[in-house]
């Protein structure tokens, strides 16, 4: 038998409803003669539908409830409602197709209709009893009052025996299975294990189902007990270690256990089989006669390995032995060197397949199913281990829609959100089959993927770059209206709780509130990391960063290294190291600098002051301050050649790109852009004279350490991760207070200054700041050394709180 998993029944079943729905709906519209009671069988599809929508999110575990509501349910009566869903919408689906494809025969249509009446009004009634059952274990699982949830818990069981009377198949799939029947209580023994016991057909099922303790005689000798028999009121029930409320202690007909008793439901197996349901194609089932097509070693923790096992997921990475690399800014920058540089630690990195791009096929996995807006859709799964990484990729036609250049959706697309709740939710199903110590995320776009796995928790380090003053971390989601809310809810299969607990601040779905939220409920407000320094900005948002990390004791910082600098960290002091002038390179200086003019198709001029600015032509770059600075500095000095180059990222750069090309057709041979990803030449890092680097927030400062490190000096804002390196840096400080300025007034004043500053230097001045540049050091060891240490504080910060939540609930 293929068995079909509670996981994959609750997403076909919903696909089922919305299915039927549409055909009954093709049926009405087609036929003269529909009868009102079709109108009334959708409205109980849609009303199942619904119900089984809220109850998802609780029953598989993303939804916290009570934990003294959960032990009111039995997972036999989970199971029992699930397989009646699973069985009535197989035969509905069947009656529904049928009546559609004969909808438009108007051939004694009164009669046929007459003889379908008795078995519309079956069905109607089938789904009565289905949505009540469903609608009762809600009840008990959110109501406010205790009595009600009492209340509820005997209508329940009432309602799935007569489930069980009223399917055949589902009577003959639970009783000759085995799991029919409810089983007599079973004792305890004095080590905890359970052992047979005996019942009487005179006996009632409220008795039958009574747990007995080995400890019962002593705590009903104890005075407290006694005193608790004496004063409760009759007919309440007790609640406490042990109980004799038969909604707590009954065994199901499968397992004998509560939902409170299984950590995870969702992996249990119903008994059906693919040959049984009709409409099989909307379940992903399990084959249990062939084995995984990769081996499960994988999959599982190597207990015998004491290296440190990381998660990470993203979407820029680099696979080396396929050659695809796929990297846009500083997250593939940082991508990249975790991938070549953490050979110490076991990666386990998720990824997604981009349209474009030819991956080959190494290690095929179990595909998953995903629930997206009431949507089921597949999502293919294979490894590839390359040394100490498992890449995990992940292929679906939603992933493919995104190419190697964009492979991050626009924020102002309604789709991203489709794409962001897949790809949270398949990182979730990852992190469920690998064993990891902890869960590094550079990219808050990933983070959403702790929800799905709670209640269980991950030791987690976020290390993350703040975009600029413009950022507050929402992604475009913003929550005006309740229904608003109820989409994004239905898109990312999150409940309402979740939502409010932990992404939902001044009507936005704000990630950076999310990733410290977790932070402070977890680890104790620790391992939040910010790339660069940190930084006030004179901005309205300021204030959405300010309440969103609310509850963090200390913001650690992580500078950018260089990736070039692989050797062992120097310990001397840094005005010890020697920075003596390299004559030879140098004198090559002068060559370097016509082939990036020949390649630039500018004007071979030795005396040439080459500024060059690479990088995304976006807002938080500045790149729309050069055009209007360079404009005066090219009327004003022949000397100055420019080169601009890099992809437009927003209207920013599409203004810059348009008015760059202006100067290049008044200044014709001096000025060369290129509003294009392009591969640089090595001569336009040590041929150019000065880099412009002109941010208005740069997090990493890679590219200031990378131009300093070849020849060329930087001119720009000291900001973020910018200033380390020699170079001309302006603050962009307002003056008597201590937070940044934004203006463009006043940051194209600021440059102009710094590029006229720089112009003036004598040729040794520059030649004793790219000495200095060369020698100086930002090794990856150091780098490698914090990100390690970070890791460590993470997992002792979330196994304390998880200590204190076990000792609270012992």
């Amino acid at each position: 038998m293929d068995p079909l998993s509670v996981t994959a029944s609750i997403v076909g079943i919903l696909t089922a409803a919305q299915q039927v729905s549409s055909c009954i709906s093709n049926v009405v519209s087609k036929a003269k003669k529909a009868p009102d009671e079709m109108l009334e069988l959708k409205t109980k599809v849609d009303n199942l539908y619904t119900v089984l929508y809220q109850l998802q999110s609780i029953l598989l575990g993303r939804e916290r409830v009570q934990q003294s509501r959960t032990t009111l349910i039995l997972v036999n009566q989970v199971m029992v409602s699930l397989c009646a869903c699973v069985v009535i919408f197989s035969k509905l689906n069947t009656f529904v197709v049928a009546l559609e494809n004969d909808a438009q025969r108007d051939l004694v249509e009164r009669i046929r209709w007459a003889l379908k009446a008795d078995d519309i009004k079956e069905y109607i009634t089938k789904l009565e009893r289905q949505e009540n059952s469903l609608s009762l274990m809600l009840t008990i699982l959110t109501c406010e009052s205790n009595f009600e949830a009492r209340s509820a818990v005997s209508r329940l069981e009432l309602a799935v025996n007569a489930l069980l009377q009223s399917h055949e198949q589902l009577l003959q799939q639970f009783t000759g299975t085995g799991h029919g029947a409810v089983q007599p209580p079973e004792e305890v023994n004095e080590d905890g294990s359970m052992i047979s016991g005996t019942s009487s057909d005179e006996t009632s099922s409220q008795e039958n189902v009574i747990r007995v303790f080995a400890f019962q005689d002593d705590l009903d000798s104890s005075r407290v007990y006694r005193r608790i028999q004496r004063t409760r009121i009759e007919g309440d029930e007790m609640y406490s270690i042990y109980s004799k409320t038969n909604q707590t202690m009954a065994w199901s007909m499968m397992s004998g256990l509560s939902l409170s008793e299984i950590s995870n439901i969702g992996v249990l197996q119903l008994p059906l089989s693919k040959d049984e349901i009709s409409n099989n194609e909307l379940y992903q089932f399990r084959d249990v006669n062939t084995t995984k097509t990769q081996p499960s070693s994988l999959e599982k923790s190597n207990t015998s390995n004491n290296r440190r096992k990381t998660f990470l997921a993203s979407n820029e990475y680099c696979i080396g032995d396929w050659n695809i690399k796929i990297k846009i800014g500083p997250y593939g920058v940082i991508n990249q060197l975790l991938s070549v540089c953490f050979g110490h630690q076991d990666l386990i990195w998720v990824v997604p397949c981009f349209g474009g791009i030819e991956y080959p096929i190494d290690s095929p996995a179990e595909s998953i199913t995903v629930l997206v807006a009431g949507q089921s859709i597949e999502v293919k799964v294979q490894y590839h281990v390359v040394e100490n990484i498992t890449w995990i990729l992940l292929d679906s036609p939603i992933f493919r829609q995104q190419t190697k250049a964009t492979p991050y959706p626009d924020a102002d697309d309604p789709s991203s959100a489709h794409f962001y709740s897949l790809w949270n939710q398949s990182i979730a199903m990852m992190m469920q089959r690998f064993d990891c110590d902890n869960y590094l995320v550079f990219d808050y776009r990933s983070a959403l993927a702790l929800l799905y796995f709670l209640p269980k928790t991950v030791p987690c380090v976020f290390i993350h770059a703040d975009n600029g003053p413009k950022s507050v971390f929402n992604l475009g989601w913003d929550v005006q209206s309740e229904e608003t809310e109820k989409e994004l809810s239905l898109i990312f299969g999150l409940g309402k709780w979740t939502v409010q607990q932990y992404l939902l601040l001044n009507s936005e779905w704000n990630l950076l509130f999310m990733m410290t939220r977790y932070l402070v409920l977890h680890q104790n407000g620790k391992c939040y990391v910010s790339f660069g320094e940190k930084q006030t900005y004179n901005s309205k948002s300021q204030s959405h960063k300010t309440i969103a990390l609310a509850g963090i004791n200390e913001i650690a910082h992580l500078p950018g290294p260089d990736p070039t600098d692989t050797a062992p960290v120097d310990e001397r002091p840094e005005k010890l190291r020697v920075r003596n002038i390299d004559t030879d390179w140098e004198s090559r200086r002068p060559e370097l600098r016509k082939q990036l003019q020949e390649w630039a198709g500018l004007d071979i001029n030795p005396n040439a002051e080459v500024l060059v600015f690479i990088g995304r032509w976006m807002y938080e770059k500045g790149i729309d301050l050069i055009p209007a600075v360079m404009q005066d500095l090219l009327a004003e000095n022949d000397t100055i050649q420019l080169i601009c180059l890099g992809p437009v990222m927003d209207e920013y750069g599409a203004d810059a790109a348009r008015r760059l090309d202006e100067l290049m057709v008044l200044y014709p041979r001096r000025v060369f852009s290129k509003p294009e990803f392009t591969t640089c030449p090595p001569c336009l890092f040590s041929g150019s004279e000065f880099a412009l680097i002109p941010s208005r927030y740069e997090p990493y400062g890679l590219v200031g350490i990378e131009f300093c490190r070849k020849g060329s000096l930087p001119i720009g804002a000291k900001i973020g991760g910018n200033g380390r390196a020699p170079g001309f840096w302006y603050s962009t400080k307002i003056r008597y207070t201590n937070r940044l300025s934004t203006e463009t007034t006043l940051l194209q004043r600021r440059l102009k200054k710094a590029i006229r500053e720089a112009m003036t230097t004598k040729l040794f001045e520059r030649q004793v700041m790219r000495a200095a540049g060369a020698n100086a050091r930002f090794p990856l060891a150091t780098w490698i050394g914090e990100i390690d240490d970070f890791q460590s504080d993470a997992i002792h910060a979330h196994s304390q709180v998880e200590r204190r939540r076990l000792r609270r609930f012992a």
